[in-house]
């Protein structure tokens, strides 16, 4: 196949599915982009990883946390459900101005929100990332810190900070795991007790019921409530952020002018119960043209359940992930992963890849183009065994077996 010049890829350890918390613009695939927000633009050529790190405060990924206190005997949802009164969105004041607009004008401003002042177990993110500084929402699930965010939030980051909205209080928090498919994340909020959590209505909703998406809107640093009415079940869309795009199913579309920032926290129903979670938003400058879209919030505990427990399939993963430690990019005409970078003590170093070789293949599965390599070293573990083949600058053909060390980001 041939393939066109794209930014450099790190191959480490994530599925990229929404590569980055990344502000987006127009042109994404169907119209339709991921919701959280950065302040700096990617650079060109993206460090490369090496193997040994830990997570943010020095845990592994995966310890600090018990499944005993959510997985048994109930589920999440179960142990969720109308667990207190829910979140509380103020009515938003309408002046007559205001009032003739909603009534279908074209050119309707994106509303700002309403600053939401009681939103128990929500959570505002921040991220240090390759790309710069990123913010989002999240959703507390257990009193001990297990928390719930979109996985495109923390994806790519190295450091995970999160504000207890209703408290102000900051911790660090790790990521337990992660389904890039469904752009989920479970994360661990260090030295966390008693913290209240959200309160779910696993009933769900039906077109036309009037719904809140509540977060951390353009990563303004306090809560904002947008709201409308249900317009769509099921949904099926295409994201995209910073390039990649993912097949996203199943999602509530609604009438609320999502806005980055919001990625990850909770749409709720007209008493303050989540019935979803904030995940994409439609591209446009207007109220008219942007719409937003949540997935199921039973669906999203279902997948923490499954990564509380430990349990990893195609698309669940939990703890750390393999790194090649490798930064590769796409050369037109050429099949395979162009390495522009090996760093120092990685796999890829030591097996003696160097600027200008190309990866074609992994495990005997020929490698098409970064992002394909990228995807297969995503699903891997730390330690896990792969044998590499590539071509160097003079058409020499090469392989070896290299043991992938640990990802220093999500």
């Amino acid at each position: 196949m041939n393939c066109t010049p794209k930014k450099p890829r790190r191959i480490r350890g994530s599925v990229a599915a929404m590569t980055a918390a990344g502000l987006l613009v127009a042109g994404a695939v169907g119209g339709v982009v991921a919701d959280s927000v950065t302040t700096d633009t990617p650079p060109s050529v993206a460090s490369s990883p090496t193997a040994g790190s830990s997570l943010p405060g020095g845990q592994p990924a995966g310890s600090g946390f018990s499944a005993q206190t959510v997985a048994d005997p109930a589920t999440l949802a179960e142990s969720l459900n109308h667990v207190h009164e829910g979140i509380e969105v103020p009515e938003e004041e309408t002046s007559p101005a205001e009032a003739d607009r909603t009534q279908g004008t074209e050119g309707t401003p994106v509303d700002a929100g309403v600053e939401v002042q009681d939103a128990p177990g929500v959570l505002m993110i921040n991220t240090e990332t390759t790309y710069g500084e990123g913010a989002g929402t999240g959703m507390v699930v257990s009193a001990d810190g297990l928390a719930l965010t979109n996985y495109h939030v923390v994806d790519g980051s190295s450091e995970v900070e999160v504000t207890v909205a209703d408290t102000g209080e900051t911790l660090v928090a790790s990521v337990v795991g992660r389904d890039a498919a469904h752009d989920v994340a479970v994360l661990q909020l260090q030295d966390a007790s008693g913290l209240d959590t959200i309160s779910v209505d696993s009933s769900g909703v039906d077109s036309g019921d009037d719904v809140a998406a509540v977060g951390n809107g353009s990563g303004q640093g306090y809560l904002t409530a947008v709201s409308g009415a249900v317009t769509g079940l099921d949904q099926s869309i295409s994201a995209e952020s910073l390039g990649d795009t993912e097949d996203l199913t199943g999602l509530i579309a609604t009438e609320a002018d999502v806005v980055p920032g919001y990625s990850g926290g909770p749409l709720v129903d007209d008493d303050g119960q989540v019935v979803g979670m904030s995940t994409a938003a439609s591209v446009g400058e207007t109220s008219e043209q942007v719409n937003g879209f949540a997935l199921q919030v039973t669906e999203a505990l279902d997948i923490a359940d499954q990564i509380v427990a430990g349990t990893e399939s195609d698309s669940v993963q939990v703890g750390a992930s393999g790194a090649l430690g490798v930064t590769v990019t796409d050369s037109p005409g050429v099949e395979g992963a162009l390495v522009v970078e090996a760093a120092p003590g990685s796999a890829a170093e030591s097996a003696g890849l160097v600027a200008g070789d190309t990866v074609t293949a992994l495990d005997g599965t020929e490698v098409a183009d970064s992002a394909e390599l990228s995807d297969q070293v995503g699903s891997l573990d730390p330690g896990d065994t792969v044998t590499l083949a590539w071509t160097d600058a003079d058409g020499t053909e090469h392989t070896d077996s290299v043991d992938l060390g640990e990802s220093t980001v999500n």
